[in-house]
């Protein structure tokens, strides 16, 4: 389980998170002045929902509230074109990152992110960045990746059977090298700045991304 965000961090959230969130099959909904965007995965008990304030927004809905708003048994759509969103891809790719809170309500487990436009002077910063990745891999794969660690933790993951990918939603620490697979590892730079795929068995750089 992910720590809840008891110290009001704002997580950085790499430019290559987006794509691969809403290509996902969602719940978009207008709530408390948010448009929300629920991410059911049942069979998992779980549910990840970002929370994108209007400008004129003065109270968030509380993760209780998008809880009772959401049901997990909901069914999402799968957006045809980005520009089908009620928010633009720069707006998205321009916040400073997320609030992140994590809550067990026994039935579900619920992941909420609230997006932050801008930071303060007192703002402080997660050591961790959510990140996107597809990386080819077979399907029982999954049983390698790392649990309850530290250092990375995969939130969400789909699976094209065809193409043999995975597309991985995950946070990882920034600062550090940690292992996806025994023949993958991310790298990330400090603050989480950037990120780099390192693929173990060819000992080199397989890719890079940037994170605001």
């Amino acid at each position: 389980m992910i720590k809840s965000n008891s110290e009001d961090l704002v997580v950085p959230v790499s430019h290559s998170f987006w794509p691969l969130f809403f290509s996902r099959s969602l719940v978009i909904q207008y709530f408390m002045q948010c448009n929300c965007f629920c991410l059911n995965e049942k069979d998992k008990g779980r549910q990840i929902i970002f929370v994108y304030p209007d400008e004129d927004c003065f109270n968030l809905p509380s993760v209780t509230e998008l809880a009772k708003f959401f049901a997990i048994r909901g069914r999402g759509r799968r957006l045809k074109d980005l520009r089908d969103l009620p928010v633009s891809v720069n707006e998205l790719k321009s916040i400073a990152g997320v609030h992140l809170e994590n809550v067990d309500f026994g039935d579900k487990e619920l992941v909420v992110l609230y997006a932050v436009k801008s930071l303060t002077k007192n703002t402080k910063i997660a050591d961790s960045v959510l990140a996107g990745l597809q990386v080819r891999a077979e399907l029982e794969d999954e049983q390698l990746w790392p649990e309850n660690n530290d250092d990375l933790r995969v939130i969400s993951f789909d699976f094209f059977r065809y193409h043999k990918v995975f597309s991985l939603l995950m946070l990882v620490k920034s600062g550090t090298r940690v292992s996806l697979l025994p023949t993958l590892s991310i790298k990330t730079c400090f603050l989480g700045k950037e990120f780099e795929l390192y693929e173990e068995q060819q000992q080199e750089i397989a890719d890079s991304y940037h994170i605001n």
